[in-house]
C-alpha cells in the first residue's frame, strides 16, 4: 500500500513541476484576444480575419506585460506542490517507524562519478533527495543511494577545482569560445562564479568515489543549500558508524583452494559464455590461455565485462555469489564497477584459475602483470 502512496506522490509532484501554468495562460490570453476581435470583424470577410490576428497581438503583448508576476506565482504553485509530495511521502514514513524519513529534495543535475550510474557524454537532471540515514538521487532513467554514514564529506567547490582533479568518470561542460572578448570574459565570470557539489564516498566494496552535482545554472546559493543540509544530518551520525564498511569475504580474500574450487565448479556453466559474453580478443585472449611460469613475477585478475543487460549482470553476479562464496548484493555491486582488480599478488597459476573461473561466469577477465615487487 505504502508503495502506492510514493508512486501517487512521485506522480502528482512530477505533474506539478511540469505543467506549464504560465505558458498555458499566456496561449488562453491570445486565444481569447483573438477570438473577441474576430467576432468584431463579423461578416467582413478578409478584415475579419485581421481582426482576429489584432486581437492575438494586443493578447501577446499584454501576456508579455503581466507574465512576470504570474511566473512568479507558478513558482509558488510548483514549491507547494513539491513540499505536499515531501508531506505525503513524510506520512508514509511515519506510518512505516519512521525509519528513514524524507527531510529535504533538490533539483539537481547528476555530472557523474557514482559506480551505480556511469555517464558517457551527457548529464542527468532529477531530484536529490534527502533522508534521515540515506541520500537518492533519481529520476525516470535511473535511481542511486548513498548511506550517509559512508559519506566522507560534502563540499561546495567551483568549476576549475573540479577539472583539476581529472575525474575521469565525471561529464564536465566544454569549455566555450566567443568571437566578442567582452561577451567571453562576461561568460568566463559567470562561469567562475558557479559552484558543484561533491559528495566523497566509500561504496559498498570500501572504494572511494568523487560524485559531482551542480544546481540548475550552477546556482551557488542552492549548492551551498545543498551541503549545509547534508551536514546538519550527517553530524548526527555516531563517529564511530561514519564511513564503517563491511569488508565481505570475497575474491581478495580468496584462498589458493577455493580458486580451485571455484574453477572446478565453474566448468559446469561455459555454455553460458558462449551464448552471451563479449568474445575474447587481443589482450583478453591471450589471458585465457596457460600463463607462463615468470619467476618472482606477480600477476592480478581485472575483471573488465560482466554483461551487457540488466539480466546478464544478474546472472554473472549469482555465479559469483555462487562460486566465491559471497553476498548476492556485494556480486552485484562488483559487477556494475567493471572494470575493476579482482585480486592482486597472485602466481601465474592462481591468477589462471581466477581468470578460468571468471570467464565461466559469464564474465571476461585477463591477468596483468603487476608493476610493484611481489608482496610475501
Amino acid at each position: 500500500m505504502s508503495v502506492q502512496k510514493r508512486k501517487q506522490a512521485k506522480a502528482f509532484q512530477n505533474l506539478a513541476t511540469k505543467l506549464p501554468l504560465a505558458n498555458t495562460a499566456g496561449a488562453l490570453l491570445v486565444l481569447y484576444g483573438a477570438s473577441q476581435a474576430f467576432g468584431l470583424g463579423e461578416g467582413q470577410g478578409f478584415v475579419q480575419w485581421v481582426y482576429g490576428l489584432v486581437g492575438g497581438v494586443v493578447g501577446f503583448l499584454i501576456f508579455g506585460v503581466i507574465q512576470k508576476p504570474i511566473r512568479a506565482y507558478e513558482h509558488k504553485v510548483k514549491i507547494k506542490a513539491r513540499e505536499l509530495a515531501q508531506k505525503m511521502e513524510a506520512k508514509i514514513d511515519e506510518e512505516q517507524g519512521g525509519l528513514n524519513k524524507l527531510l529535504d529534495s533538490y533539483e539537481l543535475h547528476y555530472l557523474g562519478g557514482h559506480p551505480g550510474w556511469p555517464l558517457k557524454d551527457k548529464v542527468e537532471f532529477g531530484l536529490l533527495d534527502l533522508h534521515e540515514k540515506s541520500l537518492f538521487f533519481k529520476n525516470k532513467a535511473n535511481r542511486i543511494k548513498f548511506q550517509l554514514a559512508r559519506v566522507k564529506r560534502i563540499s561546495v567547490e567551483p568549476e576549475k577545482v573540479i577539472r583539476l582533479k581529472k575525474l575521469s568518470t565525471v561529464v564536465l561542460p566544454k569549455p566555450k569560445t566567443y568571437k566578442n572578448a567582452i561577451v567571453g570574459r562576461v561568460m568566463a565570470e559567470l562561469v567562475k562564479r558557479q559552484r558543484y557539489v561533491v559528495i566523497d564516498y566509500l561504496d559498498d566494496l570500501g572504494e572511494k568515489h568523487l560524485v559531482v552535482f551542480q544546481a540548475v545554472g550552477g546556482n551557488p546559493f542552492v549548492a551551498k543549500a545543498v551541503k549545509a543540509a547534508v551536514d546538519e544530518v550527517h553530524k548526527k551520525i555516531p563517529k564511530d558508524k561514519k564511513g564503517a564498511v563491511e569488508k565481505a569475504p570475497g575474491l581478495q580474500q580468496a584462498s589458493d583452494e577455493a580458486l580451485a574450487a571455484a574453477e572446478a565448479a565453474s566448468r559446469q556453466s561455459q555454455g553460458y559464455r558462449s551464448a552471451h559474453a563479449a568474445p575474447a580478443t587481443g589482450a583478453l585472449a591471450s589471458s585465457t590461455g596457460t600463463l607462463p611460469a615468470a619467476g618472482e613475477v606477480r600477476y592480478q585478475v581485472v575483471l573488465d565485462y560482466a554483461g551487457a543487460t540488466p539480466e546478464e549482470q544478474s546472472h554473472v553476479a549469482t555465479q559469483m555469489a555462487s562460486l566465491f562464496n559471497i553476498p548476492a548484493d556485494k556480486a552485484m555491486a562488483a559487477v556494475q564497477r567493471v572494470p575493476f582488480v579482482a585480486k592482486r599478488n597472485l602466481n601465474p597459476d592462481q591468477a589462471q584459475r581466477l581468470v578460468s573461473a571468471l570467464t565461466a561466469t559469464g564474465a571476461s577477465a585477463r591477468a596483468e602483470a603487476m608493476n610493484q615487487a611481489p608482496v610475501s
